[in-house]
């Protein structure tokens, strides 16, 4: 049996984060398709460690508001990669960290209820 339930879309932003310790991001998010997402996850992201870029993948069952950030290791916002009312399906972020300091970062979701929270090291 085949089917052809592999969508993809794909949208680049590219921002300037001043007031945070002067340093830019460079994100890209792919839409991966809606086959069959039963429940919230947040992968480890790949490769880790990484220089400069990596993979964040996750899935959301149901459509809502997405906010994936990343922060520092005293709780600082570095990062908003994703903020804004997704569909229900698999996404993939590939989030360049090329003007961050090497170190522990960590990565959360909050989507709906769902939140969850990852460590991922940037080492240069």
């Amino acid at each position: 049996m085949e089917d052809n339930l592999e969508g993809t879309y794909g949208l680049s932003q590219f921002f300037a984060e001043e007031d945070i310790l002067a340093k830019e991001s460079y994100t890209t998010i792919s839409y991966k398709g809606e086959t069959v997402v039963e429940t919230y996850e947040l992968s480890q992201n790949f490769p880790n460690p990484f220089n400069p870029e990596t993979v964040i993948k996750y899935q959301i069952p149901e459509a809502g508001h997405v906010t994936v950030k990343v922060y520092d290791m005293l709780g600082r916002e570095v990062a908003s990669l994703v903020n804004e009312t997704q569909q229900k399906g698999r996404y993939e972020l590939k989030f360049n960290a090329g003007q961050l300091a090497s170190g522990v970062y960590i990565y959360s979701i909050k989507a709906g209820k769902f939140s969850s929270t990852k460590k991922m090291m940037l080492l240069k």
